[in-house]
């Protein structure tokens, strides 16, 4: 039941025929996981933070950083280096008391993404990266959950409803992963910051749906949006990958070994900065496998190679074989299957940086060099 002053917050709402209190009560009665904080993540909780979604979830283990400000307007100056689940948390509760948010200040992997999203009634999808998406739906069609899909990149987005009744899922649009090579996620492609915005709020009208039974659902097909020319397009899908999801599930459980090459999983041929020996760098070749002008920019004080990894296998002459070769990446991705590459090549020194080389990471690297340097002096 709608207690009054709920009644009063949500009356422009509830005086819709088609929804009522009714259709409000069952909003208050809902739990949605939203998997990401971020461009999408952000419009979309805050929709549903004023659509009265009783539970919400935010799962992000990400931090606020400045080049996040211009989509993602619920961050500040003031927010920089905080935890983005934790600072949405406070602005959502901060505009609407009378919900519940619970939060995950973590990444979503293929060992706690079924404790984290069970008991939940749609999870949405607001990452930007394919190894987790193809990780929620996957463990969405395992326990018979709806998932809202949102993509966006540089002019264009596209929405749909996955794993609804018996639609399609999202490996029916792509039953693989494309190639580490060919994935850029918004820092490296880049995004007018408009459009998470637009896609997100598309995202939050497709759980209110789903959860009040209203309208037509978007199961079945894809929109298209495409803000250069201000246009929406719709295909049809049919469901048409029961036998692929199926084959990914051992005992009913997702198969960890299935996400090596769509997922960052822990690899033998993956290291960190701290493994790095900055007092002895002439052992190192550090090898840039991101295409040309992609951003963070890093730091001064380390000779690096740059070889994108499309012309990884044309440019072996640039590898020194006799040292330790670190491969890095936006996202440790592609500088993991780069360093995969190498190693059956016979360079059985690659190494991949693992997760990437974030801001967060940036800064961890500048602190190593000025400490060596000053020992040095």
């Amino acid at each position: 039941m709608l207690t009054p002053k709920e009644e009063q917050y949500y009356s422009r709402q509830t005086i819709l025929p088609a929804l009522g209190k009714a259709g409000q009560e069952r909003l208050k009665n809902a739990k949605i996981a939203v998997v990401g904080a971020g461009g999408l993540g952000c419009p979309v909780l805050s929709y549903l933070a004023g659509a009265g979604i009783g539970q919400l979830t935010i799962i992000d283990g990400d931090k606020v950083s400045e080049s996040n400000l211009h989509r993602q307007l619920l961050f500040t100056l003031d927010d920089l280096e905080k935890s983005k689940a934790e600072v949405v948390k406070t602005r959502l509760l901060q505009s609407n008391p009378y919900i519940k948010v619970s939060l995950f200040t973590e990444y979503l992997t293929p060992t706690n993404v079924k404790r984290l999203l069970e008991n939940h009634d749609v999870i949405i999808d607001c990452t930007d990266n394919y190894a987790t998406r193809y990780l929620i739906n996957d463990v969405c069609f395992l326990l018979k959950k709806p998932m809202i899909y949102g993509a966006i990149h540089r002019f264009e987005g596209q929405i749909s409803v996955f794993n609804y009744k018996t639609g399609p899922t999202y490996r029916c649009l792509f039953p693989l992963a494309p190639s580490p090579e060919s994935q850029q996620n918004c820092a490296e492609a880049g995004v007018l910051g408009i459009i998470p915005g637009l896609i997100g709020m598309l995202q939050a009208t497709e759980a209110i749906k789903i959860i009040t039974g209203i309208g037509e659902v978007l199961s079945g097909s894809v929109l298209f949006y495409d803000a250069l020319n201000q246009s929406f397009n719709k295909i049809g899908l049919q469901r048409s990958a029961e036998q692929t999801l199926r084959s990914i599930y051992t005992n009913g459980e997702l198969n960890p070994e299935l996400y090596k090459q769509t997922f960052c999983v822990s690899s033998g041929l993956e290291t960190t900065i701290d493994e790095i020996d900055f007092s002895n760098l002439s052992q190192y070749q550090w090898i840039d496998v991101r295409e040309k002008g992609e951003e963070p920019i890093v730091p001064e004080g380390l000779s690096i190679e740059h070889i994108p990894l499309s012309a990884l296998k044309e440019n072996h002459h640039l590898i020194d074989g006799e040292r330790i070769i670190i491969l890095f990446c936006q996202s440790g991705i592609r500088s993991l299957s780069a360093a995969e590459t190498l190693q059956k090549e016979g360079f059985t020194s690659s190494k991949s940086l693992k997760e990437g080389i974030s801001k967060q990471l940036i800064t961890l690297w500048k602190q190593h060099l000025t400490s060596y340097s000053l020992k040095a002096q």
